[in-house]
């Protein structure tokens, strides 16, 4: 059985550790079904940047870098999670998209005595069948130490989960005000239905005034906030939008991550001190100001 790396994704932390990626259905489609907001994607950089970060997808030639739109499961990561012995943050499948409409959680997922390891998971067994779900799920409910992110441009597809584990942190990118309604308010499978006990948005890239209020917070837990990347005067949001978010934020008592990539766009207002407040932890004299970058989980 594999063993889970470190992630860059910055936010991704506790207690000042960096978590874990846990990439067990890399790959995604969102591109080509016209649901990906974005032109330049981080995951399939990602990918292209470092040949080997996906399993490669059967079929395809030695040292093929397409595999990140051939998605499929790499069994022997599913229990990846069991090994890690400090509680950590772990994101599941930030490579990919398990919100994917080509993702079927029902379908039975056989695991062999190899593939299970030492875990001490039923490992007399020889062959072990259970659907992704059940298997995703069996080995949140051994690991409470852990948190798990899920994270989708999908969020309907959230619903077929229900219910969630109590260490599951469910939740789904908005990038613009009509995306926002979609993903809180959409009738049956909006994140207001959502059996979570733990819901998070990630605002990013933010394209537009999301004109959010602080009552649409109902039930979120967390924000994070960031810019498209590469970073261009084109697709650099208003400040005035950020500062609305994080007001309204606060008035809703939701923690707030906000991305490196916004240091520069918000360095400006360094010289007011309910600015200060609002988007920085401190400022020191001449040190370098510290984004507001809060975990819900301490």
């Amino acid at each position: 059985m594999k063993v889970l790396s470190h992630t860059g994704i910055e936010y991704v932390t506790r207690d000042g550790r960096q978590g874990y990626g846990w990439n067990f259905y890399p790959g995604c489609l969102h591109k080509e079904t016209g649901v990906c907001p974005v032109k330049r994607c981080w995951a399939e950089s990602m990918s292209k940047r470092h040949d080997g970060v996906l399993e490669k997808a059967p079929g395809l030639p030695k040292g093929s870098l397409d595999s990140f739109h051939h998605p499929r499961l790499v069994p022997e990561l599913l229990l990846a999670p069991m090994l890690i012995k400090k509680p950590s943050v772990i994101f599941a499948n930030p490579m990919g998209d398990l919100g994917g409409e080509w993702v079927d959680f029902s379908c039975l997922r056989c695991l062999s005595a190899g593939q299970i390891g030492k875990v001490g998971l039923l490992s007399h067994e020889r062959i072990l069948c259970r659907s992704l779900r059940e298997w995703m799920f069996l080995v949140m409910s051994k690991c409470p130490k852990h948190r798990f992110l899920f994270l989708t441009k999908n969020p309907k597809a959230w619903q077929k989960w229900n219910p969630w584990p109590d260490n599951a942190w469910v939740g789904a990118t908005v990038c613009n005000q009509d995306s926002l309604m979609h993903t809180i308010y959409e009738p049956n499978t909006g994140l207001r239905y959502l059996k979570a006990k733990h819901k998070w948005l990630s605002i990013e890239p933010l394209k537009g005034n999301l004109g959010i209020k602080p009552m649409e917070l109902k039930g979120i837990d967390w924000l994070v906030i960031g810019q498209e990347t590469p970073v261009k005067p084109e697709t650099t949001p208003k400040i005035e939008w950020i500062k609305e978010i994080v007001e309204a934020a606060d008035m809703a008592g939701v923690k707030v991550w906000l991305k490196d990539n916004m240091y520069d766009l918000l360095a400006g207002n360094l010289d007011n001190p309910k600015e200060n407040g609002l988007l920085y932890e401190g400022f020191w004299g001449n040190e370098k100001a510290k984004l507001r970058q809060e975990v819900p989980w301490g």
